[in-house]
């Protein structure tokens, strides 16, 4: 019996010792392939609070087994693993910390400010996106702090729906547009903003990103297109040859030797609108 089992485990062993590059192993079949971390962001939902309200801080980093200690220099922070709860009864700025380790004790270290007040104000609008295809739902974030603090939308074109800070913004029609925002307080103080910004008749192609831009032969690096747009269709190549594994917005990189690889993404849609990014890639022993 244990003779037939030894046999029918062999080939099993022998398939997978040659596998070696010609499958390459990728990380989710191997998790003994480390993976580096990687810090990308640290944000958060308000960067400008009225005495009392709290945020949400997201720290955003891939690696292996990470750990995250967060300081504050301002009120109170409660850490809950990549995101913190922050509140302050006294204004000023706080700056936020957050450090992260990966399993092989490398660590990073990232810092955002928050503005805590007393008094209303108002420190801008932002969007998810300022270029974007037509019927496209844009997200408005109006950045302000006050004591129960009301929010007014309007633009003379395209749709908004929702209420309070965030909005959604849908433009049907190609050009630019203006949206505005007025803020009010229980005082009645008042205070108004506005955002241009521009909607096209075709797909938008923001930007070509990996999770890391240097890895070792036998690794992986993710690699997404970010693309605004519907009906689309994506074509991957690098040069030199490597492997691409998956289709799609987002795909895996691997390769067994040492070199500099260009990795190419053409997106392009039923009416032959085409666009292409490049990123480059650092394999190295």
């Amino acid at each position: 019996m244990k003779q037939l089992i030894y046999f029918r485990i062999l080939p099993f062993l022998i398939a997978l010792s040659l596998q070696g590059c010609y499958d390459e192993i990728v990380y989710e079949r191997n998790p003994f392939l480390k993976k580096e971390l990687n810090y990308r962001t640290l944000e958060a939902n308000n960067s400008l609070l009225y005495v009392g309200s709290s945020t949400t801080i997201s720290a955003n980093a891939t690696g292996d087994s990470l750990r995250y200690e967060w300081y504050s220099s301002l009120g109170t922070i409660e850490p809950n693993g990549k995101t913190a709860h922050f509140i302050s009864n006294e204004p000023g700025v706080a700056t936020i910390t957050c450090t992260i380790t990966d399993l092989y004790n490398n660590s990073e270290t990232k810092s955002i400010n928050i503005k805590v007040t007393f008094e209303l104000s108002f420190l801008n609008i932002s969007a998810s996106d300022t270029i974007f295809p037509i019927n496209w739902p844009t997200k408005l974030n109006a950045i302000a702090s006050g004591d129960q603090i009301e929010f007014n939308w309007w633009s003379t074109s395209g749709q908004i729906d929702g209420n309070g800070a965030k909005v959604v913004f849908i433009a049907q029609n190609s050009g630019e547009h203006t949206v505005w925002c007025k803020v009010t307080d229980i005082n009645g103080n008042e205070l108004t903003k506005q955002i241009q910004v521009i909607a096209q008749n075709l797909f938008v192609f923001k930007k070509l990103q990996a999770d890391r831009y240097q890895m070792k032969p036998q690794e992986n690096i993710e690699i997404e297109a970010i693309v605004l747009g519907r009906e689309v269709e994506y074509s991957w190549r690098t040069y030199p040859q490597a492997n691409i594994l998956g289709s799609g917005s987002k795909v895996i990189f691997t390769i067994c030797h040492s070199d500099t690889y260009s990795v190419e993404c053409t997106v392009f849609d039923r009416l032959g609108n085409t666009a292409k990014k490049t990123v480059t890639i650092y394999v190295r022993d």
